[in-house]
């Protein structure tokens, strides 16, 4: 186009810009790319297997384990788990159950059993060999002491004949016995020999 000015004619430009057609949008700059998927998985949780362990004590004993979690997005992530690893475990079953989350709040769970069992017998001491002279035509009343110790508290004793009998006259053999909370049970004997006179 041309326009007069004062002293003639000047050329003016005219610049057309490209517009796009038919429906295309211009991007919009705010808007990102694809956005990556939700996380929904939760952590592979992995636990010790079922144990069963002897009990050390009347009150269990001490058990350590391991669990451990890893999740495909975070990581190894912490498991928290109860009753803890290095514990005291009572004599009996107990569920130890743990749990692990990750940052978008996915949660695993899993169970474990701590059996503490008690398969040890007492400790179980008798005297040694008894010997007493008669007191009447019938033999004598003989009198001893037993005693008997358990991981797992007090057994119970038991003897026969018991002790403070009237033992005959000749060789009479004690069979004695000592049982714990768990049955399991220890035995042992001894003699007790009621002399006429004198003992050799």
């Amino acid at each position: 186009d041309y326009k007069e000015g004062a002293s003639g004619y000047s050329a003016q430009t005219h610049y057309v810009w490209p517009v796009r057609g038919g429906d295309e949008e211009s991007p919009d700059p705010n808007e990102g790319g694809d956005e990556p998927p939700a996380d929904t998985i939760p952590p592979v949780l992995s636990l010790a297997e079922s144990v069963t362990v002897e009990a050390t004590s009347a009150a269990g004993a001490v058990v350590s384990y391991v669990a451990t979690a890893i999740d495909e997005v975070d990581g190894l992530v912490p498991a928290t788990c109860a009753p803890g690893s290095g514990g005291v475990f009572p004599i009996g079953a107990t569920i130890i159950t743990c749990d692990a989350a990750d940052t978008a709040g996915n949660v695993s769970t899993g169970r474990s059993l701590v059996t503490v069992v008690d398969r040890t017998a007492p400790g179980l001491a008798v005297p040694a060999p008894v010997f007493v002279v008669a007191t009447s035509r019938l033999g004598a009343v003989v009198s001893y002491a037993v005693a008997a110790a358990d991981l797992a508290g007090n057994p119970v004793v038991s003897c026969a004949p018991v002790s403070g009998s009237a033992f005959p006259i000749g060789q009479t053999a004690v069979a004695c016995t000592a049982a714990d909370q768990s049955e399991n049970v220890a035995t042992a004997s001894f003699t007790v020999t009621v002399c006429p006179k004198h003992c050799r």
